[in-house]
């Protein structure tokens, strides 16, 4: 069985396509979006009420594309390490947006652009930046603290920790080099006391 939070971030990642279709074509959500303004902002010119519908059409770029770095990482992280994790999410991302411009290019009431590629990859960054940044702090999206931070212990294989060394049967030059060192303590005994 699928885990849910893969079925979750396949989801997004349909609708982020599917929002790239010909039935958001910015001529098409111009219909609901600019009336909308205007109601909101009366004194305003068409041209800025127009400058404002496409800002905020690339804020749901940015946006779009961040939950859907979000919804990846959080998939992997629980089979990979955070930085494959991150890695793998933006992998996924980019190709995304690559191929939502790429199929944009195609259809006749949209137009596909290398500016929005990279409007996508920066939101899908920002988000990788800001989740790794949490997740490396032990501090969830939702305010309560995840399980803490797991560090690698170096030069050990795939950062497995190394089994505790037993120092039960070991003489005390073994455990602690710092003995030899040590010169010895010469406390006179005063025989009067």
């Amino acid at each position: 069985m699928i885990p849910a939070r893969f079925v979750a971030a396949s989801l997004w990642l349909l609708l982020v396509l599917f929002l790239g279709s010909a039935y958001f074509a910015a001529q098409e959500t111009g219909r609901f979006v600019v009336p909308l303004l205007s109601g909101l902002m009366p004194a305003t010119p068409m041209s800025e009420l127009q400058a404002v519908h496409m800002a905020l059409r690339k804020v749901a770029h940015v946006t779009e594309y961040a939950v859907l770095a979000l919804l990846w990482f959080r998939a992997f992280l629980g089979i990979r390490s955070p930085r494959a994790a991150s890695w793998a999410a933006l992998w996924i991302c980019l190709v995304c947006a690559f191929a939502d411009e790429a199929h944009q290019s195609m259809v006749p009431t949209r137009q596909g652009s290398a500016r929005d590629f990279l409007i996508d990859a920066v939101g899908a960054t920002a988000m990788l930046t800001i989740a790794r940044g949490r997740q490396s702090a032990g501090v969830s999206f939702l305010g309560q603290a995840s399980r803490p931070a797991r560090r690698p212990v170096r030069n050990t294989p795939s950062n497995v920790p190394a089994p505790p060394i037993d120092t039960t049967g070991a003489p005390i030059r073994a455990i602690s080099p710092r003995f030899i060192r040590s010169a010895p303590i010469n406390v006179p005994i005063d025989p009067a006391t």
